[in-house]
């Protein structure tokens, strides 16, 4: 299971991605939009920032904005920024695979299908999708 900040973190940079034709935009807006809290974004900007995926200007007219093409923002670059181990089992983390035994390739499989999943997947991707939500009374 991922955390939210990851969650939250990829719903900040689709926002920005589908608003970056309006420059900068205000963490109040991104806040109010996504049903964010201004505090908790302020914790997680920083994040991005560091990582060259957001740039920031401070001030009366400041904001943020994406520093880099939706196209180049894949989601497994973004869940490694906020995950502390992506993987299925901590073997494979802590380079214990040997206590694996037979199980090794099922879960050393499980995790590439994972990654090569979301590799996959970019902002822009994300953006161009329609979601119809259909509804039966």
């Amino acid at each position: 299971m991922f955390s939210s900040r990851s969650k939250n973190a990829i719903k900040v940079l689709l926002y920005l991605y589908e608003n970056q034709n309006k420059g900068l935009v205000p963490l109040k807006n991104i806040a109010l939009d996504e049903d964010l809290s201004l505090k908790y974004l302020e914790h997680l900007m920083p994040v991005l920032i560091d990582n060259d995926y957001v740039s920031v200007k401070r001030g009366k007219d400041g904001g943020y904005q994406l520093k880099k093409d939706g196209e180049q923002i894949n989601i497994w670059d973004i869940l490694n920024l906020f995950e502390v181990d992506l993987y299925p089992v901590s073997e494979l983390s802590h380079h214990q695979e040997d206590k694996l035994g037979k199980t090794l390739e099922m879960w050393q499989n499980f995790y590439q299908l994972e990654k090569d999943y979301f590799v996959k997947i970019t902002l822009k991707e994300i953006s161009e999708k329609e979601y119809v939500l259909d509804f039966v009374i």
